[in-house]
């Protein structure tokens, strides 16, 4: 979603064998500018997620709820990738993310209604 317009940029439905994270790439490549975040739910908690959507747009934050399972690669101790970080940082728990996606959702539905408001 455009910050600056709140219209959809890119858009990909899957099927319901299809894994989400598989549509990444194709929703990146609908993108023609910069971009500022990816956020989706905790299906896209995946290293393949991070790595390509730094492979892109490597200043983008990648902001997706962690697995309640979710661990820290390898290399988290010596080289922590933004994954790594956001699983340590305690301002990135699960319910504060869903929080967030939920009053971005709210938001979203209010600026729906705002045409139908004004126009009564």
């Amino acid at each position: 979603m455009s910050a600056e317009t709140s219209q959809i940029v890119a858009v990909s439905l899957t099927a319901k064998e299809v894994d989400d994270g598989a549509a990444v790439g194709l929703l990146l490549d609908q993108i023609t500018g910069a971009v500022a975040s990816f956020t989706a739910d905790g299906g896209y908690d995946q290293d393949r997620i991070y790595a390509g959507v730094a492979e892109r747009h490597p200043e983008a934050a990648v902001i997706v709820p962690p697995h309640a399972t979710a661990v820290p690669s390898e290399t988290a101790a010596t080289a922590p990738t933004q994954r790594d970080r956001h699983l340590r940082s305690p301002s990135h728990d699960r319910p504060s993310i869903a929080l967030s996606l939920g009053k971005l959702a709210a938001l979203r539905r209010k600026r729906r209604e705002l045409p139908e408001r004004n126009a009564r």
